[in-house]
């Protein structure tokens, strides 16, 4: 039951993301840590559904990054960027749509135009 709880809320974030239209609305979305807190969460890589979810979520994240949204998705207090770390593994996934996600992601990441 908790499981499914942790998937909808994954379906659902990327689905807001994905639908945001306002850019005031994507800076509130984007600006409480609770979106990093979901990047860095720890799933079963054995389960597949999950897995496919996650790489959805963060693939809809990279495509909201930009040199004034990259703020959001720093952390300042470990001093890394979960975003780029979470998917590094998806680049090992047997699923072919995860590891294109996953690159898709990290292009993404390092096409940022910022010079901090």
């Amino acid at each position: 039951q908790i499981r499914a709880i942790k998937l909808q809320i994954i379906k659902s974030t990327a689905l807001l993301l994905q639908n945001i239209s306002c850019t005031t609305n994507l800076y509130l979305f984007l600006s409480n840590d609770k979106i990093n807190c979901l990047i860095r969460k720890q799933y079963d890589p054995s389960d597949e559904e999950f897995h496919s979810n996650q790489s959805a979520f963060l693939k809809a994240l990279s495509l909201r990054l930009n040199s004034t949204t990259i703020q959001f998705f720093l952390d300042i207090r470990t001093n890394s960027f979960p975003l780029f770390w979470s998917a590094l593994p998806l680049l090992k996934s047997t699923d072919p749509l995860a590891r294109t996600s996953g690159m898709n992601v990290l292009l993404h990441v390092v096409g940022i135009d910022d010079p901090q």
